[in-house]
């Protein structure tokens, strides 16, 4: 298989999402994708929350928001598992939970997934005022591998 189609193939491999595929970044709302530079890199989304909330699947988790296929002639296709969330008090928590949700369900029941390289990243949706908030979230998101980000993200960067 060519560099690009992996993460289609992997997304069609996973029962729970396997039609929740979409070219570019299609799967995230409007408001999301303008948050993103260098769409063009973009191969394929999902958007795995709202894909497993209209299944009636894990409803009582706390899921990740999207997976992103990327391409890059020299590397292969990745993936970029996007949280957009806000930092507010307590929020920390909540994304390293969905973090952790994540990791285990591309373990238990998207194999094909798992085996692609990929990088999970916090996109900030909100500004970060208090210095020693942002550094204790900043602790813990490297701590999990967790990549934060704040504005917009530059998918070229990843």
């Amino acid at each position: 298989m060519e560099n690009h189609g992996k993460f289609k193939a992997a997304v069609e491999a996973t029962p729970s999402i396997r039609r929740a595929y979409h070219p570019g970044l299609q799967a995230l709302p409007k408001a999301d994708r303008n948050r993103l530079t260098d769409r063009d890199l973009a191969t394929g989304s999902v958007f795995v929350d709202k894909t497993l909330e209209d299944s009636n699947l894990h409803t009582n988790s706390h899921r990740w928001d999207y997976g992103i296929g990327l391409g890059n002639t020299h590397v292969g296709e990745r993936i970029l598992w996007l949280e957009t969330h806000h930092a507010a008090s307590g929020e920390t928590k909540r994304v390293l939970l969905k973090l952790d949700w994540l990791k285990s369900w591309l373990r238990k029941e998207a194999p094909e997934l798992n085996k692609l390289p990929s990088k999970f990243v916090w996109l900030l949706t909100n500004t970060e005022n208090n210095p020693n908030d942002r550094q204790r979230r900043a602790q813990a998101a490297e701590r999990n591998l967790l990549i934060r980000a704040q504005g917009t993200l530059h998918l070229s960067k990843f």
